[in-house]
């Protein structure tokens, strides 16, 4: 360095201290600002060296360190935070709790435990991460872990037969984190993290989320510590829309990397109910109008949740019933927010909860908009009550979801008394009786009387189509299984017993359509797997010979049948 630089250097250096020493607010803001654009280790400590003179004292350097690195775990960015915390030699509660909060992001639920057991008696914060990182390693000992480095995923199964759904989730989350980037603007580092587990215990343990509100409000994914915990699709009997919830909970990784984790409730579910379904191309019954007909029909009967009232989670909700209220209201409000503000107001306003912080949500929405939350809900409200466009004239929500045998309610939407389920369960389960014997003809008698008494759930319409399938009455199996519109809710079975019959019918592009929708609900279940094809329907056939020969399906029908793979 030649003796000109060196002088400039150390006057440059000379006047930031003084100017900093005599605004105390722009030092604070300086810090900050260190800590969000920290070099990389080589650099640092370059730069270390060369303003040696004039670092700051080493607690002060390690404080910096630590709050960046508390940044950086924030916002998912794993090597700088591995990086930053490996320069610090500091040992005290604070450090020992970063890297705690690091291995469970990483998912190193062991190396978390020993890290917070040593720190001892620490507070409520720490004891709950202790907490989690107990249960996850409990939970999760001998769990199978696959990487998947050409998509840059990292899954860890509870129950290794779900490595089956590894190409699956690998192809949900690249569409759905390309879009992502589209609509916030914010990128996921890799690996992307997703745990699958079997049941809701565990994805209590994983998680923190009480057990009880779990089952209660029905919840199936959630994200949290950097990475997505969800229910494996096999873990119900029909299955669930698994893709959207994955979807779902990415976006929630997204919004807290862009926001710094600043997002209040009701923005972080807006946004992720608005993008669950915008990866993918529309289905059948999507309907865009059900967040507001319910948000309407709750605020009109006082049943209203509040957008500022949501509490620390809608999975906390007291029932079912309240956590879909919440999430219509929060997701027809930014609906209704984003009709004024526009994407680009969206994308300010994240940056902006990012550097107000301390829950300061109404500064960044007057920075934005001119309105603060309160504001906001009363011009919101006074639209659900007098904007009726595309609200049903009779004000009623969406359809119920399907019927079940055992019965939700006293009356299903034909019509149907819940006095007619037995019945309709004694006579279902006798037509499945037929079929596994193959009396096809017997099956749709039984079957034909259901439909005359307007039974038209859609096991009767399954059960029907296959008979008549069997029967080669392609034309009647295609009437009993209607279309996407006339169900109240699709489902993997459904789907596929639609494309087996589209296909007998010549049609393989439609039949192919049915088959992919059909993997988004119950991929692991033996007739969605098999491609409309299972073995009850052909008992004297080799199980083989229900194999498709193509991926993904060769794998998951293999799976559904429980044969090994050559």
């Amino acid at each position: 360095m030649t003796k000109s630089r060196f002088v400039a250097l150390l006057v440059s250096a000379l006047l930031t201290v003084v100017a900093l020493g005599c605004n105390p607010r722009r030092a604070q803001r300086s810090a900050h600002s260190s800590t969000r654009s920290w070099p990389s280790a080589a650099r640092a400590k370059s730069a270390d060296k060369a303003a040696h003179p004039f670092v700051p004292p080493s607690s002060v350097v390690i404080q910096e360190r630590m709050m960046a690195a508390s940044q950086a775990i924030t916002e998912l960015d794993v090597a700088k935070a591995r990086e930053l915390l490996d320069s610090i030699p500091e040992t005290g509660r604070f450090a020992q709790l970063l890297r705690a909060r690091l291995a469970l992001t990483v998912g190193d639920c062991d190396a978390a435990v020993g890290l917070l057991g040593a720190l001892g008696n620490v507070g409520s914060s720490a004891a709950e991460l202790g907490r989690i990182a107990e249960g996850c390693s409990r939970a999760m000992a001998g769990a199978e872990v696959v990487t998947d480095e050409s998509h840059g995923l990292w899954v860890r199964l509870q129950n290794s037969r779900d490595r089956v759904l590894v190409p699956l989730i690998a192809e949900v989350v690249d569409k759905v984190t390309f879009q992502l980037s589209l609509h916030l603007r914010t990128t996921l580092p890799r690996p992307i993290r997703v745990e699958v587990v079997s049941d809701l215990m565990t994805l209590s343990l994983l998680t923190g989320l009480p057990l009880e509100a779990a089952e209660t409000t029905g919840t199936i994914a959630i994200a949290r510590f950097g990475r997505v915990t969800m229910l494996s699709p096999r873990s119900t009997r029909e299955g669930f829309p698994w893709q959207d919830t994955l979807a779902h909970e990415l976006t929630h990784l997204v919004v807290s990397r862009k926001s710094g984790d600043e997002a209040p409730l009701w923005l972080q579910e807006g946004i992720a109910k608005r993008e669950e379904t915008r990866w993918r191309k529309p289905l059948p019954l999507d309907d865009p109008s059900a967040p507001r007909r319910l948000a309407r029909r709750a605020l009109i009967e006082g049943r209203s949740i509040g957008i500022e009232k949501l509490g620390a989670s809608i999975a906390l909700q007291p029932n079912p019933e309240s956590a879909a209220t919440a999430y219509a209201e929060v997701e027809d409000f930014l609906d209704y927010w984003l009709k004024h503000c526009g994407t680009l107001g969206l994308d300010l306003l994240l940056r902006d909860l990012r550097q107000v912080r301390h829950d300061n949500t109404d500064t960044a929405l007057r920075s934005v908009s001119g309105y603060n939350l309160s504001q906001w809900i009363a011009r919101w409200q006074a639209d659900l009550r007098e904007n009726t466009s595309g609200v049903a004239s009779d004000d009623q929500p969406s359809p119920p979801g399907r019927t079940s045998l055992a019965g939700d309610s006293d009356a299903s939407p034909d019509g149907m008394h819940a006095d007619d389920l037995p019945a309709l369960a004694r006579s279902l389960r006798m037509s499945v009786l037929l079929a596994r014997r193959r009396h096809w003809a017997s099956s749709v008698s039984v079957l034909d009387r259901m439909a005359s008494r307007r039974m038209k759930l859609s096991e009767v319409s399954l059960q029907l189509a296959l008979a008549h399938s069997h029967l080669g009455h392609l034309q009647a199996a295609r009437d009993a299984i209607g279309t996407a519109t006339d169900q109240t809710q699709l489902d993997g079975a459904w789907l596929a017993q639609f494309g087996r019959i589209a296909r007998l019918s010549g049609r393989s592009d439609v039949a192919e359509e049915a088959f992919e929708r059909s993997l988004a609900f119950a991929p692991t279940a033996e007739r969605v797997a098999c491609r409309g094809e299972a073995r009850i329907d052909y008992p004297d056939a080799a199980s083989v010979a229900l194999v498709p020969q193509i991926e993904p399906w060769r794998a998951l029908c293999l799976d559904a049948l429980g044969t090994e793979r050559p």
